[in-house]
């Protein structure tokens, strides 16, 4: 091993990062970690698309998952402005072997939201092979809980904690370490003894907020390991309330700005529950009851099984 001297170094070598390793080595110990167990896969494709099948109309597609009754995602987007390729992206939770065929990646695009996804690609010559990307579980590395910090030893990204990929939240929250931490270099510099438990109390409240929003997602599979541990005492109502928001975000294009703004992390959970927007979310909701009629989310998933088996087995069945 190469000893190279340094007065200040940030770890950004990912999930896998050794840092924790080697501070157990030197007697400083491991941070305390916290992890939720996902099984998140992700399978890409890209197809040929001939003139006559290149869309007109739209850019991309997008499937979204409506929690815990669907547990797949998909998106679509021509990789660049000739709209020659279409790139295919396809990503299960619970999924333990993910599609290594053609004919297995349009097996496993009928298990999307939406059946178009599939049906983009067929009759598509194939133009890659497929790619699989595996992410485990989300990894947070409790820094900010540690007496004695090294100093001038900072972590960012998903060297201190990392998100859902499908959440996106993942560059949101580096670019926001990383502006914490130029802030508190140029108040104190490298060397202080006290940057790196100021870093850490900051950017730790950012996590925070970033896995509230995501576990507000994940917490709703049953499958999840330790998940009635997970879930906080407020968890039914905390869904049922974003049940409201995201079939009021439907049609009202203030609140959905609101809720884009939280869950880029660009305004707090809180946002969603000031009066100008929960009044339009009970608002709506008691207007649906009164009438007789049924919710959004009631009219097309109260007959929706939740998956039983994983993805995968789906597949290879």
């Amino acid at each position: 091993m190469q000893v190279v001297p340094a007065e200040f170094v940030v770890d950004a070598s990912g999930k896998n990062t050794r840092v924790p390793e080697f501070l157990e080595r030197l007697g400083v110990g491991a941070p305390e970690a916290e992890q939720d167990i996902i099984n998140c896969f992700y399978s890409t494709m890209q197809h040929r698309v001939p003139p006559e099948r290149r869309w007109q109309d739209k850019v991309m597609v997008i499937c979204y998952a409506y929690r815990p009754f669907e547990d797949t995602y998909a998106a679509q987007y021509y990789t660049d402005s000739s709209r020659t390729i279409l790139s295919t992206s396809l990503v299960a939770y619970n999924c333990y072997s993910p599609p290594r065929t053609a004919r297995e990646f349009r097996a496993f695009a009928d298990l999307m939201p939406s059946p178009v996804i599939g049906e983009n690609i067929d009759g598509l010559e194939p133009a890659s092979p497929i790619y699989n990307f595996r992410y485990p579980n989300m990894l947070r590395l409790r820094y900010e809980k540690k007496r004695n910090l090294p100093r001038a030893l900072l972590a960012v990204g998903d060297a201190y904690t990392s998100a859902d990929p499908v959440s996106g939240l993942g560059m949101s929250l580096a670019l926001k370490e990383v502006r914490e931490m130029q802030a508190l270099l140029a108040k104190y510099g490298a060397g202080h003894r006290d940057l790196p438990r100021r870093y850490y109390r900051a950017i730790a409240k950012m996590a925070d907020t970033a896995w509230f929003v995501i576990r507000e997602q994940n917490l709703r599979f049953d499958w999840m390991k330790d998940v009635d541990k997970k879930r906080p005492f407020y968890f039914g109502v905390l869904t049922w309330y974003m049940d409201r928001v995201l079939e009021l975000v439907h049609d009202d294009l203030d609140a959905y700005r609101e809720f884009l703004a939280v869950v880029h992390l660009v305004k707090p959970p809180s946002a969603l529950m000031r009066p100008r927007i929960a009044s339009r979310v009970l608002g709506k909701w008691a207007r649906t009851r009164l009438s007789g009629q049924k919710t959004l989310i009631a009219r097309n998933y109260e007959n929706h099984p939740i998956p039983a088996e994983p993805a995968d087995q789906l597949v290879n069945a």
